[in-house]
């Protein structure tokens, strides 16, 4: 449900030009998704206003009707001098306060056609602006913005082409990393041995006092293990470190790896085989992406005989396909025909769903009782 950032009322779903708004009943305030905005108003406005919003560091615009996170306040020239607006990069809205709508600068109608043209001229005309359109979207919506995202890319692995801001460095996402891969260096020259001694054994899953459900998160089988993992860490990690902070983030991951390996034990024939890797906590860090950052852009680059294409998706769908995968994967496991822990996964997947919801509230009381911390708070 959308609320007004200002009156707290929810917004009322209304339908302008075959496009919906979000309107609120009590101040006539509108939320509308940036699409509509880019299409409505003048595109040097348009632009400039997004890469704004993006590039604000500071939040100090109002609540987002959808993720209640405060907006970027980015400023506009009109006609009657300046103005700032309330847009939320993450969730793709934009707020407007009564008359602003109106005040910015729309893009003129379209020039009606001439009566006389032919139906073929007609057609002809239509083609030639679907293909420039189709053009147009490809290139500007399709690709990668960094040289280096081709490289995972070409590995089949999902590249974030359109992820939210970072408020704070990501320090340790990359220390975990960073550690995971020194354990590797010490450890691969014999990973079977250290994999029995610090792995986890379901048969025996409290060894050590129950130590081996965590230092079984910094193993890993092989050199493609690392990478893969390490990988999905990095591309996620640092945004949900950032929106929960360093505690509550390290603290999913510890958990999440926990429960993947209670879930492994439960569901896998094979007690007796060590299970080592950090994927059942990178599983938390995935699911809670997917969630909190539904409308995040995700990209995959496949071929299809000589025809290569990036293939461009939300997030949130990215997650949907993620989690049919794992279940299917799931049984697979229970037969013993897949080295891969689908069960370790799903069990991780369950506590960063349980993130969300718990700190979806969390935040939804503080924005209540008194706004939204800042980046610093959160640490």
């Amino acid at each position: 449900m959308f609320l007004c950032p200002r009156c707290r009322e929810p917004l009322e779903k209304k339908t302008t030009g075959g496009q919906s708004v979000f309107a609120c009943p009590t101040c006539g305030g509108l939320a509308m998704g940036w699409s509509l905005v880019r299409h409505q108003i003048q595109p040097s406005i348009a632009n400039k206003l997004w890469q704004q919003a993006r590039c604000e560091q500071r939040r100090e615009g109002a609540p987002c009707p959808a993720c209640r996170r405060h907006m970027a306040l980015v400023p506009v020239d009109v006609p009657a001098g300046q103005m700032f607006l309330d847009v939320c990069p993450t969730c793709y809205i934009a707020w407007f306060d009564t008359k602003e709508w109106e005040t910015l600068p729309h893009q003129p109608p379209p020039i009606p056609r001439e009566p006389e043209l032919s139906s073929a001229a007609k057609e002809a005309i239509a083609l030639a602006k679907l293909k420039q359109l189709q053009k147009r979207e490809e290139l500007d919506t399709e690709l990668p913005d960094q040289p280096w995202q081709w490289i995972p890319a070409a590995l089949g692995l999902p590249v974030e082409l359109d992820g939210p801001m970072l408020r704070c460095w990501p320090w340790l996402t990359w220390s975990l990393v960073a550690l995971c891969c020194v354990v590797y260096a010490l450890t691969f020259h014999d990973i079977a041995a250290f994999a029995e001694q610090l792995g986890f054994v379901p048969k025996d899953a409290f060894r050590y006092g129950g130590a081996t459900l965590l230092t079984s998160f910094f193993l890993h089988a092989g050199l493609f293990h690392l990478i893969g993992n390490m990988y999905f860490l990095l591309v996620f990690g640092d945004n949900v470190e950032d929106y929960l902070g360093r505690l509550r983030y390290v603290l999913m991951l510890m958990l999440g790896t926990a429960l993947g390996d209670l879930f492994h034990a439960i569901g896998d024939p094979r007690s007796d085989i060590p299970c080592v890797g950090a994927s059942a906590g990178i599983s938390a860090v995935i699911v809670f992406y997917g969630l909190q950052f539904p409308n995040a852009q995700l990209g995959l680059f496949f071929r299809i005989w000589y025809v290569f294409r990036w293939i461009r998706f939300p997030a949130y769908l990215g997650l949907f396909g993620w989690l049919l995968l794992q279940v299917a994967n799931a049984y697979f496991q229970t037969l013993g025909i897949t080295n891969v822990s689908a069960l370790g996964h799903l069990g991780g997947a369950t506590i960063g769903a349980i993130f969300w919801f718990v700190w979806r509230y969390y935040d939804s009381l503080e924005q209540l009782f008194g706004g939204i911390s800042s980046p610093q708070d959160r640490q």
